[in-house]
């Protein structure tokens, strides 16, 4: 057990026992468990392969990077583009998630033979650390609408009773785990995110009973389909044909591969903050980006979406202050045996109300771990070009991800289009653009004042 960083489990710690190792790996899942499935559902993939991919994917992380462990999910960057390209056509899909993990293998390796100054030069904290907070803001926003929270509220509506209780479970949820967090002791604060999930789903099932259901659920969506994995990959492969596809359709894989490495890099300074220990240096930016490749192209294999490391499981570590790999790797393998057992479709069946509780704490720590890269940095705030750098994405970012008329994670805005095949910039993507051009383009006063010297 290692002290020094304020972790009660490092990356080489084992725990205690058998139990309490299968208690936290299940804690590391229910934290990342929302958001991993949930995507798979809105793209129209099963989403009982998506959580095996992510397992497996999360085991290829950890086996490759050896001295970092983080869970690694389905994709939200890419959800317009893969919602809107991929649909309807496996090809694309399969094609389209290899091209993306093999950028990430490619810079990985370029990066093992250039080091990562010409990175760092480029995605500075200035410009990752707010992209983290958008990332943050565009989550919270939509777990808020599993609060049962809609635009129905803001007609002159009167809540039904299902909102209510909707509403009710979702702060219980938040409220529970939070005050475990702040308040419980070492044991209470480690299991906290499962302690709110168990008394959340208990009174939910409650309440429930009480008012004759109601409160709705992931299995309610609807494309929310349950089958077997190894089902799922031979019904796509089954209609792979490379005559369904143009060069022109992956070129977007590959421009946005470049944005989500922002996330990337914005996870792992965060991930190195919390542990105390630099993962960009040891094991290295290439190794992890190496690493998010290998487990994004075996996804694209297995006819599934993106995986990326998650900010839900850097903000499960920080709560629990638990970091080791055998964890994180026992959530990996318990994703993949629950995706072949029942036992996800009854999952399925909490109310969203609970994930959306839990979420909302969650992507809160997000959005502190974005703000942390920016206080623990080296950054001059008495400058006014950072500032107008952080402000600037925050505010754009907070704009394009939080228009009303949009119920997903990120916003879509055309920047080219031929023929039926058009690229979108994300909400990550505006506001990242933003921020280099301004970092590369506006006058510093400081080294201008420097100079003059």
């Amino acid at each position: 057990m290692n002290n020094m960083n304020n972790m009660k489990y490092d990356i080489y710690d084992k725990p205690k026992s058998y139990v309490e190792w299968l208690f936290l790996s299940l804690q590391q899942l229910v934290a990342v468990f929302g958001a991993t499935i949930l995507i798979p559902i809105i793209i129209g993939i099963n989403p009982a392969l998506g959580l095996m991919t992510a397992g497996i994917g999360t085991l290829l992380y950890i086996l490759w990077t050896k001295k970092s462990a983080v869970f690694l999910g389905n994709s939200g960057t890419f959800i317009p583009l893969v919602f809107g390209l991929s649909m309807g056509n496996p090809t694309l899909l399969i094609v389209g998630v290899i091209t993306i993990g093999l950028v990430y293998i490619v810079i990985g390796t370029i990066v093992s033979f250039t080091g990562t100054a010409w990175i760092k030069n480029i995605l500075t904290p200035v410009i990752v650390g707010p992209i983290i907070m958008i990332l943050g803001i565009s989550l919270v926003a939509y777990s808020i609408s599993w609060f049962g929270l809609d635009a129905t509220i803001t007609s002159g509506n009167t809540l039904s009773l299902e909102q209510w209780s909707t509403l009710g479970i979702a702060i219980l949820t938040f409220v529970i785990t939070t005050l475990f967090v702040l308040r419980g002791n070492n044991v209470t604060k480690t299991y906290s995110i499962i302690i709110g999930l168990t008394i959340s789903s208990i009174t939910a099932v409650i309440i429930n009973l009480i008012i004759g259901g109601g409160l709705a659920t992931l299995s309610d969506m609807g494309n929310f389909v349950v089958e077997n994995p190894l089902k799922s990959i031979s019904n796509t492969w089954s209609a792979f044909s490379v005559s369904n596809i143009r060069f022109i359709e992956i070129v977007p894989f590959i421009i946005i591969s470049f944005v989500s490495m922002a996330e990337h890099i914005g996870d792992h300074t965060v991930l190195s903050a919390t542990v105390k220990r630099d993962l960009l240096q040891d094991p290295g930016l290439n190794k992890t980006l190496q690493a998010q490749g290998l487990a994004t192209l075996a996804a694209g294999l297995l006819g599934s979406s993106p995986v990326t490391t998650y900010g839900e499981s850097t903000a499960s570590v920080a709560i629990s202050r638990v970091s080791s790999k055998y964890v994180v790797g026992g959530a990996a393998v318990l994703a993949i045996i629950v995706s072949f057992t029942p036992l996800l479709a009854l999952l399925a069946y909490i109310p969203t109300a609970v994930f959306g509780g839990l979420s909302l704490l969650l992507y809160c720590f997000i959005f502190l771990n974005g703000l942390k890269v920016l206080l623990n940095s080296d950054i001059d705030f008495d400058n006014q070009k950072n500032l107008l750098i952080i402000s600037s994405m925050i505010l754009l970012g907070t704009a394009v991800t939080l228009i009303p008329a949009y119920s997903y994670l990120f916003i879509g805005i055309d920047v080219f289009k031929t023929g039926d095949i058009s690229f979108q910039l994300s909400g990550l993507m505006f506001p990242l653009i933003i921020g280099v051009l301004m970092q590369t383009l506006l006058p510093d006063e400081h080294k201008d004042s420097e100079i003059s010297k």
